[in-house]
């Protein structure tokens, strides 16, 4: 017999996984490709505009996860 699963834990869970993997992907293969092309100061900028956007989709998931508790509070 099967354990019960968190079906909603393990669907936020991989959701983060997979976000996080996908940043990772582009944080790496996008800096070594701008630090083969233009150099190590450029790649440098290129990770730092990364991290913002990754700030700016967590301030959004943050958000909406707000907004997804005061619903159901309601």
């Amino acid at each position: 017999m099967q354990d019960p699963t968190n079906e909603r834990a393990h669907r936020r869970q991989t959701e983060l996984s997979l976000i996080l993997g996908g940043y990772a992907i582009v944080a790496f293969v996008g800096g070594g490709i701008l630090w083969l092309i233009f150099g190590p100061d450029v790649a440098l900028i290129g990770l730092a505009v990364v991290a913002g956007g990754l700030a700016l989709l967590g301030l959004l998931w943050l958000f909406l996860r707000w907004l997804e508790r005061w619903e159901r509070s309601g």
